[in-house]
């Protein structure tokens, strides 16, 4: 999945979470919503994804190439806890579970990470993306043909 329609896609859950009723919206960071309800997508950590050397170079055709691994704090924020925030919550996560490309992690973040930003623990899941990049083929040198005529050569 390209990086764009990662963000397309939180995006889009939030719409959804619209159209069930909850009145969402969409926020790269953990803000602390004054009305309504908050879903955050905020990026943790980007690496490498171990897949990309072991394919190599280019082929001829063009193809998904895997680029990266991003690991995203998925979390859902109201004005006042209430049953609404768990509601948006599994919705989201049914959603994710169900995407091509994201991967629901089991482990939570502890205590300290909510403390260090700030922020009281708020219902959330962590997710992993991976990131691909559309690989096109080197272009193909054309070869020159060489024939060579052995007709009328004697065997010497």
């Amino acid at each position: 999945m390209e990086l764009p329609l990662i963000h397309e896609t939180f995006q889009s859950w939030a719409q959804s979470l619209n159209e069930q009723g909850l009145s969402a919206r969409f926020a790269h960071d953990l803000a602390t919503p004054d009305e309504g309800l908050i879903l955050s997508a905020l990026l943790l950590t980007a690496r490498t994804d171990p897949q990309r050397r072991a394919n190599g170079p280019a082929r001829r055709r063009p193809y998904e190439r895997p680029l990266a691994r991003l690991r995203y704090l998925i979390s859902v924020a109201t004005p006042e806890r209430n049953a609404q925030a768990e509601e948006a919550l599994l919705s989201v996560m049914t959603w994710a579970e169900g995407t091509a490309g994201l991967d629901l992690l089991t482990e939570d973040p502890s205590p300290s990470w909510w403390q260090a930003w700030g922020t009281p623990p708020r219902p959330s899941f962590l997710l992993e993306a991976s990131v691909t990049e559309t690989s096109q083929p080197p272009d193909t040198p054309v070869v020159k043909k060489h024939q060579i005529d052995l007709v009328g050569r004697e065997p010497g």
